[in-house]
């Protein structure tokens, strides 16, 4: 990162679309002013178009408006965009990139064997993996035609501008949601998208290893302001809490000088995080440290069961089981596209709901939308995560280590269930398959 100035120039602009989602009918001016700004930024061939498809989503409440809540006649607004722009650019530009070739490639291979073993019959599922492929093979298009894409920038001013946006919707409880976590507790919702995992882990891969002394002091803000967010928010999600501790576990290994450093990082993170509630059984953060507690337990303890682990925890793990006990052929290629696994090794019991699977999932006992890298295995098997570990690898050689790196340990914990691992996806396929000359560019 060079510039401050475009530092905190992007970070407020990711602060106020993100805040002002939630504020009608603002929200639906900013929304298609957003919107005109990502058709501008594509047709200019910037890399800033991908802010807002970054940093908004659909999960972040029901009030809140924005290109992905918006929808003409029953089609996301981001969708119409993407879909729309990749045309264009396609058109203009008069040929297809050797990266978005290969994943084309591969996505018809998927449908064939997807096809072949019969996946298309559970349609709607076989349909959202496609959509889900197809959007992430559109931005390959649209991230290929940028002439120059500074990520550290991108990513540490988007890190800012949302974690300032969680604390601004916790202090004022604009757009902020409590829902059940169980019988008795009941949990603060603010702004919680998959995309917060990611940032949370690339600005820890920038502390450590920065670009620039700027993109040290950047990362260093984005790890306080997220911080400050939780100990407000009084929790954290079990699954960022892993991530949190295996990036810094790898950033150590990565170079051990830096092991007096994890003091620096891991202060803020774990003092945020326990004083802001006790540890009593009726607090949601019991709940969350309960689950890592329970895998770590379980991982090193060969005398504990699948089901002594919390439930959410034993969710997770019992999916792990039934995968690798399938039909060895199943574990190396996945079951493709609409794929599912069902109970072959382990039982659920009756305690799954809504927040585990789909209600149709859960009564017809047949699981499409796994956790984790199960989702991963389930889909591609373990050819899949080969396959991320290649694009990594090739990724690597180029400048952006932190970047891949960061893109990649989200991937193996978060592919599922959302956009947004797709466009993350997207961003690798284009790091891997560019050009040295492309890969050494400025920021624009």
């Amino acid at each position: 990162m060079t510039s401050f100035k475009l530092y905190f120039k992007w970070a407020f602009f990711t602060l106020s679309i993100v805040f002002l989602q939630f504020i009608f009918p603002l929200n639906v001016a900013i929304t298609l002013l957003v919107a005109c700004f990502s058709a501008a930024m594509i047709y200019k061939q910037s890399a800033l178009f991908i802010i807002p498809f970054l940093v908004l989503s659909f999960y972040h409440g029901d009030s809140s408006i924005s290109i992905y809540t918006l929808k003409l006649s029953g089609l996301s607004l981001s969708y119409i965009l993407v879909l729309f722009f990749t045309v264009f650019v396609c058109i203009r530009d008069n040929r297809l990139d050797k990266g978005a070739i290969y994943f084309l490639l591969i996505i018809l291979i998927l449908c064939i064997y997807s096809i072949f073993l019969g996946n298309a019959a559970y349609t709607n599922y076989f349909i959202s993996d496609v959509v889900y492929l197809i959007i992430s093979f559109c931005f390959i298009i649209l991230l290929k035609q940028c002439r120059s894409v500074n990520y550290d920038l991108l990513f540490l001013s988007l890190g800012t501008g949302y974690f300032l946006a969680k604390v601004l919707v916790i202090i004022t409880g604009i757009g902020l949601e409590s829902v059940d976590y169980s019988r008795d507790v009941s949990q603060l919702n603010a702004i919680f998208d998959p995309v917060e995992n990611f940032l949370v882990v690339y600005a820890i891969n920038a502390f450590f290893y920065p670009d620039t002394r700027k993109s040290r002091v950047a990362a260093s803000v984005n790890i306080l302001v997220f911080s400050i967010a939780i100990f407000l928010l009084g929790y954290m999600h079990g699954g960022t809490i892993i991530l949190i501790l295996g990036s810094v576990l790898y950033c150590l290994l990565r170079s051990l000088k830096y092991l007096t450093m994890i003091s620096l990082i891991l202060i803020p993170l774990i003092t945020s995080y326990t004083i802001s509630i006790n540890l009593e059984k009726d607090s949601v953060l019991y709940y969350k440290v309960e689950k890592v507690v329970g895998l770590v337990q379980f991982i090193f303890n060969s005398d504990l069961s699948v089901y002594d682990l919390p439930r959410s925890t034993q969710v997770r793990v019992i999916e792990t089981m039934n995968i690798l006990h399938q039909n060895p052929a199943f574990v190396f290629f996945g079951k493709g596209l609409g794929g599912h696994i069902t109970e072959t090794r382990y039982q659920y019991g009756s305690y799954l709901n809504s927040d585990d699977y789909s209600q149709f999932e859960v009564s017809e006992r047949k699981f499409f939308t796994l956790h984790t890298y199960n989702q991963i295995l389930l889909k591609h098997g373990v050819i899949g995560l080969l396959f991320l570990f290649y694009l990594w690898k090739r990724a690597r050689s180029f400048k952006n280590k932190n970047l891949v790196d960061a893109i990649l340990i989200f991937l193996v914990f978060s592919y599922a269930f959302t956009i947004k691992p797709y466009i993350f996806l997207a961003i690798f396929v284009s790091e891997a398959f560019k050009t040295p000359s492309i890969s050494k560019s400025a920021a624009r």
